[in-house]
């Protein structure tokens, strides 16, 4: 059995006892400070706080998480972590939560995004730690959100302007140098390296260099300007020659240069370089086009001139001038060359008519000139020129003076009718003629038919008389050269049944010839001297010969025919 304690070691354990007793009063009494101090931070914090357990469920939430959500205190013990996370953000914000509550980290502290009781998206500062809830001896987890909603807006515009301001500087079609308050180039942009400089020098080539020395500003005359711009003096300066680019070109531009300023300092300036190099010598161009163009139309003798849509007279070439006066621009055009005081309408006008469909109209006109001279033009109306919306702004007319061919045309039209009737003449008289010509060659046919008939039927038999007949050699040479005259005689009905069947022989023709004229067999045999037999040989060639052969057809009515 133990001793029992002594009076003196019990009185010195009562003594320990009461100090115990009063060193943990003074710890009782420091912890309930110290959660009252907790208790005002956690209900005044202008940040939203809540507890959480393990499986992120809220224990307990601040008045500031209840302005931040939506939700009161009652309605803030029924959600969890997942149900204030966005989406996407819920992973990664359970997967932090449960390794706090392993031990894997004692704290964590990201962005992300919440959702609100209304539905409304939101960026906040979250901040993780755990802490010991000394009444149920559980360790719970502290979170603090703090709304940057703004400051993300904030940066992502920051990051648009940034990035805005990287695209215009890297793709914008001018040039954009940078300069310190010292004038040196700390950076030029894409273009003014690729376009001015043609690609030849490098953006390390420009940096550091000071622009009121470089060789093109000194050339260009802008030193004093760039220096005055360091100064803190805007400029802008229009159409600027630049006899030497950096590229080895020259050129034209439009510069402008802003001094920036900070904190009331100058810090630096930055300068742009508009290229309207192709648009100055464009207009150059177009200037000395249009000089020759007026030139030209100055030098045209056909009447130009244009009119405004009231009928105005805008401007006309020399040739206009001299015949209607130098004085007309701004005239009605019917005043000045018809002498009206009112439009030509009713009367149609093509000026007009140019101006509603925007076609070309042509008509011949009567006008009257600075003499009181009547003129007779051909006039041709069309579209001069247009406003930027496409619509007519004046049309031209160009006219010539067509006096003198109209009435060398009049004087034509009176020679035609002379002539047509003349011709109406010649041609009565040429009627006659045929009628004439046809009785001569009747006549002629006739005679011929005469002659041919009378020495076939009253010369030939009694040659061949003759020429069977006892004759000496002279009186036979006499009588063939009656025969062959009287045979040139009547060769026309002869010659043309050669021509036309040119397989006859000479018997053969000599034969048709007697046939025609209606001689038998036997009056052809006698004539020429000759048998039957031969002259039936010759009819039987001569029906061969014209086609006639196995057919009923007269060998005399055909031979008729042939005339």
């Amino acid at each position: 059995m133990a001793d029992k304690p002594t009076y003196e070691e019990l009185k010195q354990r009562v003594k320990e006892l009461e100090k115990e007793a009063t060193e943990l009063k003074g710890t009782e009494e420091v912890l309930m400070k110290s959660e009252e101090q907790f208790r005002i931070i956690f209900n005044n914090a202008p940040q939203g706080i809540v507890l959480a357990d393990h499986s992120g469920r809220f224990l307990k939430v601040n008045s500031a998480w209840e302005d931040m959500f939506g939700y009161n205190e009652e309605e803030s013990q029924q959600l969890t972590i997942q149900d204030i996370t966005f989406p996407e953000d819920i992973k990664f914000s359970t997967g932090k939560l449960a390794d706090l509550f392993r031990g894997n980290i004692g704290f964590y502290r990201f962005e992300k995004r919440f959702k609100r009781k209304d539905g409304y998206i939101f960026w906040g500062d979250l901040s993780v730690s755990l802490i010991h809830d000394l009444e149920k001896g559980l360790e719970i987890a502290l979170g603090v959100v703090v709304d940057i909603t703004n400051r993300k807006r904030f940066e992502e515009e920051l990051r648009d302007s940034e990035e805005r301001y990287k695209t215009i500087f890297e793709t914008v079609p001018a040039s954009i140098v940078f300069i310190d308050k010292e004038g040196d180039i700390v950076d030029i942009n894409p273009y003014h390296l690729n376009h001015i400089g043609k690609g030849k020098t490098k953006k390390e080539s420009y940096i550091g260099k000071n622009i009121i020395t470089h060789p093109s500003i000194v050339q260009a005359g802008l030193s004093n300007t760039y220096k005055r711009l360091l100064e803190g003096e805007t400029f802008e300066k229009t159409d600027v020659y630049f006899p030497t680019l950096t590229g080895g070109a020259d050129g034209y531009f439009n510069v402008r240069g802003v001094p920036l300023i900070k904190d009331d300092e100058i810090i630096g300036s930055i300068t742009t370089h508009e290229d309207i190099t192709e648009r100055i010598r464009s207009v150059n161009a177009l200037r000395d086009s249009e000089g020759k163009l007026n030139a030209m139309l100055q030098s045209i003798s056909d009447h130009i001139s244009m009119m405004d849509k009231d009928l105005n007279i805008i401007w006309t070439n020399k040739a206009t001038r001299e015949i209607f006066g130098n004085d007309i621009i701004g005239k009605k055009c019917y005043e000045v060359y018809h002498q009206r005081k009112e439009s030509c309408e009713p009367i149609p006008c093509i000026t007009l008519k140019a101006f509603q469909d925007e076609k070309i109209h042509e008509h011949d006109t009567q006008v009257i000139d600075k003499n009181g001279k009547t003129i007779l033009f051909h006039c041709t109306a069309n579209v001069a020129l247009r406003d930027k919306q496409g619509n007519p702004t004046s049309v031209m007319e160009i006219s010539r003076d067509i006096t003198e061919q109209k009435q060398a045309e009049l004087a034509l039209i009176e020679r035609g009718k002379e002539l047509e009737n003349k011709t109406h003449e010649l041609e009565e008289v040429n009627a006659a003629l045929r009628v004439l010509l046809k009785h001569r060659e009747e006549d002629k046919k006739d005679l011929e038919d005469k002659v041919v008939a009378n020495v076939k039927e009253l010369v030939f038999p009694y040659v061949e008389k003759l020429n069977n007949s006892q004759l000496n050699d002279r009186q036979m040479v006499y009588l063939n050269i009656i025969k062959s005259n009287l045979e040139d005689i009547i060769v026309p009905f002869l010659h043309q049944l050669s021509s036309k069947y040119s397989d006859l022989t000479p018997n053969e023709i000599q034969v048709a010839g007697f046939v025609k004229d209606g001689k038998t067999t036997k009056e052809i045999a006698e004539l020429l001297n000759s048998s039957t037999g031969a002259i039936n040989f010759h009819r039987n060639n001569l029906r061969k010969k014209l086609g006639l052969r196995n057919t009923k057809t007269n060998l005399r009515s055909f031979l008729l025919s042939l005339g």
